[in-house]
């Protein structure tokens, strides 16, 4: 069992996402970072798709009532048990009676704890993501007691690896959208060769992305949109729709990120500098 002493800042448990419900209007949801996601899991021979603690910027405190290995993925959280420091992005004993606390990351955002065969819940919608009103016993809440589930498979791995998070890198790859070529000539070069920054106004639905350019596209019937879509407002605004996205939207979609990308720009930080690159 593991006990929530502290909850963090919008700590939350997520899976690979909640598919077949978008024609609902339901969203995606899942990891922000899925790269981290699937590195925690396979660092403790989990099976593809176990849920895991998603923590932003401020990380949960958690007490262990049962013994059992973590894995410790995403923005590099300084993570102490009973007191002593234990390694980032390895698989990692935790004795029955501990304690995990963390200090915030210096760069990234999110930050994932995985645990030997997962947390036992019943899922909502085939999924175990958190989505507010649709899922909301998914966030983290103080003396919340999570069950973990028996491991079915043997092993993990003991090998520390390296992290794909890379804070000087600025570049997020992109495919032109369904819009891009209704752009003027100009605007089409200027998103790509200016450099923009994260917004204030980011969240896990979508991503600001701030510019001091003149952008214009008009508005399209209602129409797709999925993570990692860059919609082009009227008023020349950009949002980067992330994995708590709706289902449609009215606003031009000039780009659409690579998996990567999503991945990349999840763990972007209010005033951070980014610039896009069109994938051939």
């Amino acid at each position: 069992m593991i006990e929530v002493i502290k909850q963090g800042l919008r700590s939350s448990l997520q899976d690979e996402g909640r598919f077949g419900y978008r024609d609902q209007g339901v969203p995606l949801s899942g990891a922000m970072d899925h790269y981290a996601f699937h590195l925690g899991n396979h660092l403790l021979g989990n099976e593809k798709g176990t849920v895991v603690i998603e923590m932003m910027l401020q990380g949960p405190e958690l007490y262990f009532t049962k013994s059992t290995y973590i894995a410790i993925t995403g923005a590099p959280f300084e993570a102490r048990l009973n007191g002593k420091a234990i390694p980032h992005l390895s698989r990692v004993f935790v004795p029955a009676g501990s304690n995990l606390k963390f200090k915030p990351p210096k760069y990234g955002v999110f930050g994932y704890i995985a645990v030997q065969g997962g947390i036992k819940m019943k899922p909502i919608l085939n999924s175990l993501s958190y989505y507010p009103k649709v899922a909301d016993d998914f966030l983290l809440s103080k003396g919340q007691k999570l069950e973990i589930k028996q491991h079915s498979k043997k092993g993990g791995s003991n090998a520390k690896v390296g992290s794909q998070l890379e804070n000087s890198d600025k570049t997020i790859d992109v495919y032109p959208g369904p819009e891009f070529h209704l752009l003027s000539r100009e605007n089409q070069k200027d998103l790509t060769v200016a450099n923009f920054k994260i917004g204030l106004n980011s969240s896990r639905m979508g991503y600001e992305i701030k510019h001091t350019m003149q952008l214009q596209a008009k508005e399209i019937i209602t129409s797709p949109v999925q993570p990692g879509t860059v919609q082009l407002t009227p008023s020349g605004n950009l949002i980067c729709l992330m994995r708590d996205a709706q289902t449609t939207g009215g606003y031009a979609r000039v780009f659409q990120l690579s998996e990567n990308a999503i991945n990349k720009i999840s763990q972007k930080r209010n005033g951070e500098e980014i610039k896009f690159k069109i994938c051939e």
